[in-house]
Protein backbone atom coordinates (compact mmCIF):
# COMPACT_ATOMS: atom_id res chain seq x y z
CA UNK A 1 0.00 0.00 0.00
CA UNK A 2 1.56 3.35 -1.52
CA UNK A 3 1.40 6.37 1.49
CA UNK A 4 -0.30 9.25 -0.65
CA UNK A 5 0.66 11.27 2.00
CA UNK A 6 4.34 10.90 1.66
CA UNK A 7 6.80 14.22 0.68
CA UNK A 8 9.47 13.43 -2.12
CA UNK A 9 11.91 16.04 -2.91
CA UNK A 10 14.80 16.30 -4.88
CA UNK A 11 17.61 18.84 -5.30
CA UNK A 12 15.20 21.09 -7.27
CA UNK A 13 13.04 21.34 -4.65
CA UNK A 14 15.91 21.91 -2.33
CA UNK A 15 17.04 24.70 -4.14
CA UNK A 16 14.10 26.37 -4.80
CA UNK A 17 12.89 26.26 -0.99
CA UNK A 18 16.62 27.53 -0.34
CA UNK A 19 16.38 30.26 -2.79
CA UNK A 20 12.86 31.80 -1.75
CA UNK A 21 12.74 31.63 1.90
CA UNK A 22 16.07 33.88 1.60
CA UNK A 23 14.16 36.11 -0.18
CA UNK A 24 10.68 35.51 1.45
CA UNK A 25 11.88 35.19 5.31
CA UNK A 26 9.80 37.52 7.85
CA UNK A 27 10.94 40.55 8.02
CA UNK A 28 10.02 41.86 11.68
CA UNK A 29 12.06 40.15 14.17
CA UNK A 30 15.42 41.76 11.85
CA UNK A 31 14.38 44.75 14.20
CA UNK A 32 14.90 42.99 17.54
CA UNK A 33 17.66 40.59 16.37
CA UNK A 34 21.06 41.87 14.85
CA UNK A 35 22.13 38.11 14.49
CA UNK A 36 18.68 37.00 12.77
CA UNK A 37 19.41 39.97 10.35
CA UNK A 38 23.19 38.95 9.64
CA UNK A 39 22.29 35.35 9.43
CA UNK A 40 19.40 36.13 6.57
CA UNK A 41 21.53 38.55 4.96
CA UNK A 42 24.11 35.98 4.66
CA UNK A 43 21.55 33.48 3.85
CA UNK A 44 20.22 35.98 0.67
CA UNK A 45 23.41 36.66 -0.63
CA UNK A 46 24.34 33.04 -0.72
CA UNK A 47 21.27 32.60 -2.50
CA UNK A 48 22.18 35.37 -5.29
CA UNK A 49 25.52 33.25 -5.78
CA UNK A 50 23.48 30.16 -6.06
CA UNK A 51 21.43 31.79 -8.78
CA UNK A 52 24.40 33.35 -10.51
CA UNK A 53 26.30 29.86 -10.75
CA UNK A 54 23.21 27.88 -11.98
CA UNK A 55 23.05 30.69 -14.49
CA UNK A 56 26.56 30.75 -15.91
CA UNK A 57 26.36 26.88 -15.74
CA UNK A 58 23.11 27.21 -17.55
CA UNK A 59 24.85 29.19 -20.09
CA UNK A 60 27.50 26.88 -20.57
CA UNK A 61 25.75 23.84 -21.12
CA UNK A 62 22.88 25.12 -23.10
CA UNK A 63 22.81 27.44 -26.52
CA UNK A 64 20.55 30.37 -24.60
CA UNK A 65 18.70 32.01 -28.03
CA UNK A 66 18.76 36.07 -27.73
CA UNK A 67 15.48 36.80 -26.39
CA UNK A 68 14.56 40.50 -26.83
CA UNK A 69 12.38 40.19 -24.01
CA UNK A 70 15.32 38.92 -21.75
CA UNK A 71 17.86 41.64 -23.28
CA UNK A 72 14.72 44.43 -21.96
CA UNK A 73 14.39 43.53 -18.84
CA UNK A 74 18.37 43.10 -18.18
CA UNK A 75 19.19 47.03 -19.90
CA UNK A 76 16.00 48.38 -17.32
CA UNK A 77 18.05 46.90 -14.46
CA UNK A 78 21.09 47.87 -15.83
CA UNK A 79 19.96 51.46 -16.42
CA UNK A 80 18.71 51.48 -12.53
CA UNK A 81 21.73 50.36 -11.16
CA UNK A 82 23.40 53.24 -13.54
CA UNK A 83 21.05 56.14 -12.64
CA UNK A 84 21.40 55.22 -9.39
CA UNK A 85 25.42 55.85 -9.09
CA UNK A 86 24.82 58.76 -11.11
CA UNK A 87 22.76 60.59 -9.03
CA UNK A 88 24.27 59.33 -5.65
CA UNK A 89 27.62 59.26 -6.40
CA UNK A 90 28.19 55.66 -4.75
CA UNK A 91 26.59 52.61 -3.97
CA UNK A 92 26.26 52.37 0.20
CA UNK A 93 23.21 51.60 0.49
CA UNK A 94 20.04 49.79 -1.76
CA UNK A 95 22.69 47.12 -2.63
CA UNK A 96 20.13 44.89 -2.29
CA UNK A 97 17.28 45.86 -4.30
CA UNK A 98 19.95 46.62 -7.00
CA UNK A 99 21.26 42.83 -7.06
CA UNK A 100 19.43 40.57 -5.23
CA UNK A 101 16.12 41.38 -6.77
CA UNK A 102 16.86 41.15 -10.12
CA UNK A 103 18.88 38.05 -9.44
CA UNK A 104 15.80 36.89 -8.04
CA UNK A 105 13.95 37.80 -11.25
CA UNK A 106 16.35 35.66 -13.27
CA UNK A 107 16.24 32.84 -11.00
CA UNK A 108 11.87 32.85 -11.40
CA UNK A 109 12.39 33.47 -15.38
CA UNK A 110 14.73 30.50 -15.68
CA UNK A 111 13.60 28.05 -13.71
CA UNK A 112 9.55 28.64 -14.37
CA UNK A 113 9.81 27.49 -18.24
CA UNK A 114 10.71 23.64 -16.42
CA UNK A 115 9.05 23.91 -13.19
CA UNK A 116 6.53 26.19 -13.14
CA UNK A 117 4.13 24.15 -10.38
CA UNK A 118 6.88 23.47 -8.26
CA UNK A 119 8.01 27.35 -8.10
CA UNK A 120 4.13 28.27 -7.60
CA UNK A 121 3.95 25.31 -4.74
CA UNK A 122 6.84 26.11 -3.13
CA UNK A 123 6.04 30.23 -2.83
CA UNK A 124 2.39 28.62 -1.79
CA UNK A 125 3.99 27.17 1.03
CA UNK A 126 6.34 29.63 2.28
CA UNK A 127 3.82 32.51 2.49
CA UNK A 128 1.24 29.83 3.99
CA UNK A 129 3.86 29.69 6.85
CA UNK A 130 4.58 33.47 6.86
CA UNK A 131 0.74 34.03 6.98
CA UNK A 132 0.73 31.62 10.43
CA UNK A 133 4.04 33.32 11.81
CA UNK A 134 1.50 36.60 11.95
Amino acid sequence: MKNSYLIKTGKQDLLLYFVLIAFLYPRGFSEYIPVYKIFFTIWTWTAVTIIWLQYILLWKTTIIKFNINYFIFSIYFILSILITLFIRGNMSSGIQQMIAYPSLCIFIIINFKKNSQKILNSISNIMIILFIFN
